[in-house]
């Protein structure tokens, strides 16, 4: 796959610079006027599988998939905009948005309808001078919370703010939303084995999204089984409060990474309760093994398991 390149420009351009071979070689760039901009996020963002831009600004560009783009819905932002950032953050399947408004200290907030047309969700209000945007699910239950680095100036000590996303993904093997995991879901993903329709959005049992409802789906809606949970559908994402300010005295931040933890964690995972019934001591290894076995064989497991919840 050739990678190609992009950056906006100081006189109001974005400028397009095709990789014109797999060595790294460059054409010469062709440029779309009327866009400003500190900085853009590309990503996919009406789900044509084509790749769009977003601008810290408020543009929107769609493309076509050969390399040109066109004007969508603009959408707004605070003053002083520097740095965009996208993610799913309310989990319907589409990309959003973040912007650090460092003239007014908020971050624009702004979710997508699925055709790339963004509204106003939240105004979230940081320390003086947000910069730097990331994105990451910091405490592991499935959703994007938001960091920002503040402060941005001569002499000035820098702090991170944190945003926590509020939401709470259901699990992986809840497929009809009620909270659990149960007889229900699991004869939904039955009736839909085999290879996925098109759109593969609408294949809610592909747990893997893989396009094929097969055993690793199976696998995996097992290894969540929760019959007894207490039910009802997870909150809404995309709701964030403010979490602890973590204080950075190195000077000014106007960046910011995140990393994947060095050190794991020793705390050990509970396998459930059906994956123990029939020996297996990790949820890893019955995947690995119902991935390896025939379709009668499959069959067969299925139909023991069926027993096993009918009679629990």
């Amino acid at each position: 796959m050739k990678i190609d390149l992009l950056t906006i420009n100081s006189n109001g351009t974005l400028a397009i610079i095709q990789n014109i071979d797999d060595i790294g070689n460059f054409g010469s760039p062709s440029y779309i006027q009327g866009v400003t901009g500190m900085s853009l996020e590309t990503a996919d963002l009406n789900g044509d599988t084509n790749i769009d831009i977003v601008t810290d600004d408020g543009y929107v560009l769609i493309g076509d998939g050969a390399g040109n783009f066109s004007f969508g819905t603009s959408f707004p932002v605070g003053a002083g905009s520097f740095e965009i950032r996208t993610g799913d953050l309310d989990l319907d399947g589409d990309i959003d948005i973040v912007v650090s408004n460092s003239n007014d200290d908020t971050l624009s907030v702004l979710l997508n309808n699925g055709s790339a047309v963004f509204s106003s969700f939240a105004i979230l209000e940081t320390s003086n001078e947000p910069m730097g945007i990331r994105l990451a699910d910091l405490d592991a239950d499935g959703d994007l919370d938001i960091l920002v680095a503040n402060e941005f100036g001569v002499g000035s000590n820098g702090n991170i703010n944190i945003f926590e996303n509020l939401g709470n993904t259901p699990p992986l093997g809840d497929l009809n939303g009620d909270g659990c995991v149960d007889g229900s879901d699991l004869a939904f993903l039955l009736s839909t084995w085999g290879e996925c329709p098109r759109p593969p959005a609408t294949c809610l049992a592909d747990i893997d999204g893989n396009g094929i409802v097969n055993g690793a789906d199976l696998a995996t809606l097992l290894s969540t089984w929760t019959p007894d949970c207490a039910g009802g559908p997870a909150p809404n994402p995309g709701e964030f409060a403010s979490a602890p300010t973590l204080t950075e005295n190195g000077g000014t931040n106007s960046s910011l990474e995140v990393e994947e933890e060095i050190t794991q964690s020793s705390n050990a995972y509970q396998v459930p309760w059906m994956l123990t019934y029939f020996g297996f001591t990790s949820v890893q290894s019955y995947v690995d093994w119902v991935c390896g076995q025939s379709d009668e064989e499959l069959i067969s497991h299925i139909q023991e398991m069926i027993q096993l919840i009918l009679g629990e």
